[in-house]
């Protein structure tokens, strides 16, 4: 029992606390039980201080009427009813939320009521701020359903954005926000998986209509709404009107499009690099260069798109700009490209003025150069035909001022030789059945024998002379506009030796002249083949600095496989240097500028040589000497010839090993013999290879063959491998020299790294 007593007394005393009013009423309105909060509130006040037990006493007029009218619909029903109410004491305002609820015995028979009174001043008011917010804010807010969508409620702002008149027109026109307003529903949809899986999305940009159709873009932060249960009750969210701002983004995407179009049409390289040299921005033309993924870290440098050697850099404008946040140009030549470009940097600075990086502009000025250097070589050609025509007059000339002399030197000889044959047999005679002693017969026989020597050499001098210049009057006569006829190539190299032949045995004391018999005709220009070997033998000899030690081979040979003719011409001179072997065809380069050189003879021989149909190439190797080699087809066109690999190898693993490295360009590269003894003829067969890769555990046959090619092909570059023996102790035992060795067996990439550092021939 005073457990019980104890318990009600707790009960009381947390009623009694409470921050609401509760009542309990009988079914007359009699108020039987009452707790009323301490909370300072104009209604709570006046219930404390009132002496009445009927509610309708007790409320004020507003309240007890709304009271009377909730509790006489509850009377007989199961219901609750919850209103709210607004109270003043004239001074003092407040709000209430009322809610009444039905009580019964135990037989579930209907007593009365409970009456619950919260005081909600400061939630009525925070909603009248946010209805004001909400009623006047510039961006739109609305409450709507799941699924298409309609909305709930919407402020005035959303209406005017989606171009209604009203919120009422908005909320009684739009039953499906997804087909309605979404220009694409799909959008909608988007936005509701969105919510699903976070519920909550922001800054969701999409397109919708307006009222009259217009489309606009829309930015729209949403939030779910869920009960209890987690089930979605509604989404609110707000809505901003950013298509000015879509205009402007896209203006300025178009301008960027614009500029980057313009940036990447330019033919020009141009890279924005960092105060390092390190790209940070590059244009089309620059990533063509290079292997570049706009979202790697890695920066590149302007190096890795010229692949620059060393020195280039010192001389680049882009370090010079770095160095003195200057402007600088120059004009470069990238021999590892074989172009030439004009660069030119410019510092860029930050919004403070600090140097930030350079700008780099390069223009392959490649073909200009080449234009500008074919027009010089045109102009000199036109200066040298003129020269050439004016030569030919004046050859005319000298040859007809010096063939009349010589014709009465060469007729007086005849007549000097006829009449000294009669009169020696009358001398003899006379001198044999006279024993004068004044006359010295012994200096008399001595004369008479030296003198027919003497009337013999004077005619043939004479008839030298003759030949002399009728060569140099062929030769000085062109043979431009005629038709190709058919010409012999080895007659070709005999003129050419009688007009070059005395300064060659000038400057070289061994030359060798080895013409294969039997020389199928070619079509082509007599004249001008001449000036191809006086060219290439003039410039041969030239680079023979000693004459006791110097040798010169001229030779020629059918080539059945390419159904083409080869003249060759080698000389054992100084070589050429690997920086000026990919340029000597090109006109006006030389060496021997200082000493009258023009630059225009191998660059006029290669013009010929191609107009024939043929090829020209060189080989050359410093110290050692170099090989041109003109190769001529009898008809039609010549193969693609390109510097080859020889390699003598028993097995088949290393044209495999190649096949793999070179894939299907293997066979234009390389070739595989697996029998020394083909080796010569091979060589003999394919002029265009310039390295022979050797495995020597073939034993003491390699070696022989090895000295083979040594001597008949000293330019061609020999590299061995093998895995049985040492070969660095059989090089030095056998004092070789000038040989690339590999370690241990074939691997191709070491042979790679091997040929790169190699002058390989140029065709």
């Amino acid at each position: 029992m005073n457990n019980t007593i104890n318990q009600n007394d707790d009960i009381e005393l947390i009623l009694n606390s409470l921050e609401d009013i509760i009542l309990v009423i009988d079914l007359d309105g009699i108020i039987l039980r009452e707790f009323i909060s301490e909370l300072k509130s104009p209604l709570f006040t006046h219930l404390k201080n009132s002496r009445d037990k009927h509610y309708k006493k007790v409320f004020p007029k507003n309240v007890a009427v709304m009271m009377e009218n909730a509790l006489q619909d509850m009377l007989g029903k199961d219901i609750v009813r919850v209103f709210d109410v607004e109270y003043s004491d004239g001074s003092n305002k407040g709000w209430y939320n009322v809610r009444l609820n039905q009580i019964g015995d135990y037989s579930g028979e209907q007593k009365g009521f409970s009456v619950f009174i919260r005081d909600i001043t400061r939630r009525k008011e925070a909603e009248e701020n946010y209805r004001m917010i909400f009623e006047n804010a510039v961006m739109g807010i609305y409450q709507s359903t799941d699924g298409e969508g309609r909305h709930i409620s919407a402020n005035p702002a959303l209406a005017d954005i989606y171009g209604y008149e009203s919120v009422n027109d908005l909320l009684e026109s739009v039953s499906s926000i997804s087909r309605q307003l979404f220009v694409d529903p799909g959008k909608r949809a988007e936005l509701l998986r969105i919510l699903d899986e976070k519920d909550e999305c922001k800054n969701f940009e999409s397109q919708v209509y307006r009222k009259n159709g217009d489309v606009i873009w829309i930015s729209e932060n949403a939030k779910v709404v869920r009960d209890d249960n987690n089930t979605m009750l509604f989404i609110v969210g707000t809505v901003k009107d950013i298509t000015e701002k879509k205009i402007a983004e896209e203006k300025l995407r178009q301008a960027k499009e614009d500029w980057e179009r313009t940036f990447d049409a330019l033919d020009d390289t141009i890279t924005i690099m960092n105060k390092d040299l390190q790209i940070i921005r590059m244009n089309k033309a620059a990533r063509e260069r290079v292997s570049f993924d706009p979202g790697s870290e890695t920066l590149f440098g302007c190096r890795d798109i010229f692949r620059c050697e060393e020195d280039y850099c010192s001389k680049c404008p882009g370090r010079l700009t770095a160095e003195d946040e200057k402007p600088h140009v120059a004009e470069l030549e990238n021999t590892l490209l074989g172009k030439t470009f004009f660069v030119s940097t410019s510092p860029k600075f930050d919004d403070t003025g600090a140097f930030i990086g350079v700008v780099f502009i390069a223009k392959d000025i490649t073909e200009e150069k080449r234009l500008q250097q074919e027009s010089e070589y045109r102009l000199q050609q036109i200066i040298q035909a003129d020269k050439l025509k004016s030569l030919g007059e004046m050859v005319a000339s000298v040859a007809h001022e010096v063939n009349n002399p010589n014709s009465f030197i060469l007729y007086n000889a005849a007549l000097l030789e006829d009449t000294w044959k009669k009169f020696k047999p009358i001398i003899d005679h006379y001198l044999d059945n006279n024993s004068d002693n004044t006359i010295p017969i012994k200096e008399y026989k001595e004369m008479s024998n030296e003198l027919s020597d003497v009337i013999d050499s004077m005619r043939t001098g004479s008839k030298r002379i003759k030949n002399v210049v009728a060569n140099v009057k062929d030769f000085a006569r062109s043979d431009e506009g005629k038709a190709k006829v058919d010409i012999n190539l080895n007659e070709v190299i005999e003129k050419a030796f009688e007009i070059i032949g005395a300064k060659v045995r000038r400057l070289v004391a061994e030359v060798s002249i080895r013409k294969a018999e039997g020389l199928p005709v070619i079509k082509g220009h007599f004249q001008k083949m001449e000036q191809v070997l006086i060219n290439l033998i003039d410039n041969s000899i030239q680079s023979i600095a000693n004459r006791k030690s110097g040798k010169l081979v001229v030779s020629t040979r059918f080539i059945k496989r390419l159904n083409a003719i080869l003249i060759e011409v080698e000389d054992n001179g100084r070589g050429i240097k690997k920086e000026y072997l990919t340029r000597i065809f090109e006109p006006f380069f030389t060496t021997r500028r200082d000493i009258g050189g023009t630059g225009l003879g191998l660059s006029v021989s290669y013009e010929i040589v191609n107009a024939h149909g043929g090829k020209i190439g060189v080989i050359s190797k410093e110290g050692v000497g170099t090989k041109f080699l003109v190769i001529l087809p009898l008809g039609g066109e010549l193969p693609e010839l390109q510097p080859k690999i020889l390699c003598v190898d028993e097995g088949l693993e290393i044209y495999n090993k190649m096949r793999v490295s070179f894939l299907e360009d293997t066979d234009k590269f390389v070739s595989v013999i697996s029998e020394p003894a083909n080796i010569m003829q091979f060589l003999l067969d394919h002029p265009e290879v310039d390295v022979v890769v050797i495995n020597m555990d073939i034993g003491e046959l390699g070696w022989r063959l090895v000295e083979r090619i040594r001597n008949i092909y000293p330019l061609i570059e020999l590299i061995f491998y093998a895995d049985e023996i040492d070969l660095s102790l059989e090089i030095d035992k056998r004092g070789i020299s000038n040989t690339r060795v590999m370690k241990g067996t074939l691997e191709v990439d070491e042979l790679k790294l091997i040929l790169n550092s190699l002058v390989r021939q140029k065709l």
